[in-house]
């Protein structure tokens, strides 16, 4: 299978993590010819090139710009390779910047992505420390809603990158901080396919660097909340 794969990272560069995961990215997992693109969205004007200190990362400099336009510009990314260059399937991997990731993780993610058919949107165990990681072998589970339901948490997940528009819509930014994750398993949900959690495949998610330096971004987040309620009817 000719598979394309791309992940990508919206970060303000506030986090402590980014250094340690891109290094994992870069010189672990590319050893593994898996990953095609590493791209670092970069959110702030006023910060130092990481792209200059990790060979190999692309960055994309899009200060200003909504966390969920940022998710779209990757994905649109993933559609033209799968459309102009014929590489089919995309994978498109979507990961915070304060997520600690286990060995080979974007290789079993994208494995596990592509196992089932009706699987369009697959994401790691954030139940499980690394230090158990692999502890048991990899199982797909199809699950139900978003973190508040023990299902999706939008920290990190992989994507079926050529479904953008066709028959997925691209996220919803009418959400400016939270249900971005919601919408998406919503639509999937929609269409009849699952979302599903990888047992056995570790993810420890620290903080959100964010919200901790930004605290008024709680007042924008349940403003999502009841926007999705408008266009749901429940959250």
């Amino acid at each position: 299978m000719n598979e394309y794969t791309i992940v990508a990272i919206p970060t303000l560069f506030e986090s402590p993590l980014i250094g340690t995961l891109l290094d994992e990215l870069v010189s672990t997992c590319c050893s593994d010819d898996v990953i095609d693109e590493v791209i670092v969205m970069n959110n702030r004007a006023d910060r130092e090139s990481l792209a200059a200190m990790y060979p190999g990362v692309r960055e994309w400099s899009m200060p200003g710009v909504p966390f969920h336009r940022m998710w779209n510009h990757a994905w649109a990314h993933a559609k033209v390779w799968s459309t102009v260059t014929g590489r089919q399937p995309v994978n498109l991997v979507l990961l915070n910047d304060d997520v600690r990731i286990p060995h080979h993780f974007v290789l079993r993610l994208c494995e596990a992505l592509r196992s089932r058919d009706d699987c369009w949107c697959a994401y790691p165990d954030y139940r499980l420390a690394l230090a158990s990681d692999g502890c048991c072998p990899a199982q797909l589970v199809p699950t139900k809603g978003t973190y508040k339901d023990g299902g999706l948490w939008g920290c990190a997940f992989a994507l079926r990158g050529e479904l953008m528009n066709n028959p997925l819509p691209p996220f919803d930014e009418q959400f400016e901080i939270w249900c971005g994750d919601d919408d998406l398993v919503k639509q999937i949900e929609l269409a009849g396919k699952k979302v599903c959690r990888v047992e056995g495949l570790a993810l420890e998610h620290v903080a959100s660097t964010t919200f901790g330096q930004h605290p008024e971004l709680g007042g924008k987040g349940w403003a999502d909340v009841e926007r999705f309620r408008a266009k749901y009817g429940a959250w």
